[in-house]
């Protein structure tokens, strides 16, 4: 998969750059990756130009990625020139573990500067959180996290970078408490377990909120912001009584409004994407900044909470009546699209 990926970028770049011919495709690439028919070299060129023209009246406009993929895959100077050319002045690099935090990533940083990005590094809440143990009692898949710990590894290695690479600018936490579910719960001995079942006032998916809440709130690195990323449900589950924190402006009132708030859709479709997110953006009013985060499906699937789109054209609409809606709302400043490789699929495919 890696090689695919590195051969679709390579390819981008090098119609970016005006290359009269492609490198022919090495037998293993998969049409799942490098589309069957190809666009033309000017039509690429003119798509990104597209869309960094609709990008561009806004602040922010981050895309989001796997630094797994993009430090192994293809290198970090082919990654930041096609982001750059794509409209995008940030970058969001997902990390699994603070062992991604390499040469590799160090290298990219170098990367990143020269094209004058900022670097974001996201954590996944479920990835990093602690396990407990005594008197028998094994408390999983809580809301007691270790992130703390890895922001001072993340704050430790970023003091140690040279002036020649982007510093880490900003750590988001993309919180699920929703995900911290067991099936057995008798058995697991879990402490708090999220379901339907356990909606209300002080259950179990309450307090799972509540201190996830209060986690964010310690979170805590010297010269590196602290944001998070919020499912758009949230909000809403505190407007029907199931739970009695989570809106949008609670997660910028324990931060205390110093960076945006990323608000994830799980609209499949147009719609639902401005439909799920109106409350939280009209809630924030004038004295808060949203960013609206949205994910692109890669295949067709109606439930996965992720934007389906038939072809670059269809893409482009989307995201113009998209941002067009949400920029009625003062709190709106900007987007976060992820993955790459999906954004990349699209621009080189011939329609």
């Amino acid at each position: 998969m890696q090689m695919m990926i590195r051969f679709s970028l390579l390819l981008v770049v090098c119609l970016l750059a005006g290359c009269s011919t492609a490198p022919a495709p090495a037998k293993v690439v998969s049409p799942a990756v490098v589309p069957m028919r190809k666009a033309s070299a000017g039509e690429i060129k003119k798509r990104c130009a597209a869309l960094k023209a609709l990008l561009s009246p806004l602040a922010v406009r981050e895309a989001g990625f796997s630094h797994r993929a993009s430090s192994v895959g293809f290198s970090p100077e082919e990654v930041c020139r096609f982001v750059t050319a794509a409209g995008f002045n940030r970058i969001a690099l997902q990390l699994s573990s603070v062992s991604e935090l390499d040469k590799d990533f160090s290298a990219f940083l170098k990367a990143a500067k020269k094209e004058k990005l900022a670097v974001d590094i996201m954590l996944e809440q479920e990835d990093f959180r602690k396990y407990f143990t005594g008197k028998g009692l094994l408390r999983r898949k809580s809301a007691d996290s270790d992130l703390a710990e890895v922001l001072r590894e993340i704050g430790a290695f970023n003091s140690d970078l040279s002036c020649d690479q982007a510093k880490i600018s900003r750590v988001i936490v993309k919180i699920a408490p929703h995900r911290f579910v067991s099936d057995t719960r008798g058995s697991s001995g879990q402490i708090f377990a999220w379901s339907e079942k356990n909606a209300g006032p002080g259950l179990d998916n309450d307090m799972l909120m509540l201190r996830t809440l209060e986690m964010l709130k310690n979170l805590d690195v010297p010269g590196i912001e602290i944001a998070v990323a919020v499912p758009d449900f949230y909000h809403e589950l505190v407007l029907k009584g199931k739970i009695t924190r989570g809106k949008a402006t609670d997660f910028l009132t324990c931060r205390k409004g110093k960076v945006p708030v990323i608000i994830m859709s799980s609209g499949n479709k147009p719609s639902q994407i401005v439909s799920r997110s109106r409350n939280e953006f009209m809630s924030a009013g004038k004295k808060h900044e949203l960013l609206l985060g949205i994910e692109l499906a890669g295949h067709t699937s109606r439930s996965s909470g992720k934007l389906r789109r038939r072809d670059w054209r269809d893409l482009t609409r989307i995201l113009d009546y998209v941002i067009r809606e949400h920029k009625k709302y003062p709190a709106f400043r900007g987007v976060v699209l992820m993955p790459l490789p999906v954004l990349q699929y699209l621009i080189m495919e011939q329609d």
